[in-house]
């Protein structure tokens, strides 16, 4: 906290309760910025993608206006517990970009989801603004400036936390194509055969692989069940559910097959034991 609190000491006039508040907005801030990080190297991006839907935050694009977007009040405003929700989201394309290194998956992703990203990551930080009226407007900015010095650092902390931690990006690769496959028949990928192994994907790969089919494929598969319209906002939301019902349901399964007796680890994905009668 020091580099921030020492731009706040050049304050004329700060008192040390001034400095407490302070404090206590920046670690409060940062907290929330770290659970955000950290999730993102335990889960991946579809974390991103879950914020975005959560927060409504596709409704900043604008194709008519030149930047691609046109930001919402409440999206680039903190609170005294909260980022901005698009501080945030530019946070998470930083990491993505970055230590995580899942940047080259989402940019292939065919979602306005990934346009939200890409406008979060040019906002700069003169767009977003603390409003309170607890303190003075000068001393506000200046706890947001010195916030703004200190985002960089979770990051490296993240990074630092996080070093053994496998981001799921080899997995995701090896058997997300596959999982796709299987949602498309609506069929649980919680076992997906490769044409010659029987493999039970891990939770990551499962989850950015389900997330990705959301995003870009449903219609092919509500193209395959009669009388669904995927325009249609009622029916979209039911096969979302089903994804995801499909999706709950293979990350149970994963728990109890991969205690399978005769099962192969590779990597952080486990190959099925052989049930074949031996000729």
């Amino acid at each position: 906290m020091k580099v921030s609190l020492d731009s706040l000491s050049a304050v004329a006039g700060t008192t040390a309760e001034q400095l407490d508040w302070s404090r206590d907005r920046l670690l409060s801030w940062a907290e929330e910025l770290f659970c955000d990080l950290f999730a993102i190297r335990l889960v991946g991006p579809c974390y991103s993608f879950a914020y975005v839907e959560l927060f409504g935050l596709t409704t900043i694009l604008d194709p008519a206006d030149p930047s691609g977007y046109s930001l919402t009040p409440e999206s680039r405003i903190f609170s005294e517990s909260h980022p901005a929700d698009l501080f945030r989201l530019r946070q998470h394309v930083a990491l993505l970009q970055g230590s995580a290194g899942w940047w080259k998956k989402i940019e292939a992703i065919k979602s306005h989801y990934v346009d939200v990203l890409r406008a979060a990551a040019t906002i700069p930080d003169t767009t977003f603004l603390f409003p309170t009226s607890e303190q003075d407007p000068s001393y506000a900015s200046a706890t947001l400036l010195g916030f703004f010095a200190l985002a960089p650092e979770v990051e490296k902390i993240i990074t630092e936390v996080a070093h053994d931690l496998d981001p799921g990006i080899t997995e995701y690769e090896r058997f997300g194509d596959l999982i796709e496959a299987y949602l498309q028949r609506a069929v649980v990928p919680s076992t997906v055969f490769n044409g010659q192994d029987h493999w039970h994907p891990d939770t990551v790969a499962l989850l950015n692989a389900s997330m990705k089919f959301s995003l870009e494929s449903l219609k092919e598969l509500m193209d395959g069940v009669k009388d669904q319209k995927v325009l249609l906002a009622g029916h979209r939301s039911k096969w979302i559910s089903r994804v995801e019902s499909l999706t709950s349901k293979a990350i149970e399964d994963h728990h109890l097959l991969v205690n399978e007796e005769g099962k192969t680890q590779v990597g952080s994905s486990f190959k099925r034991a052989d049930l074949r009668t031996p000729e």
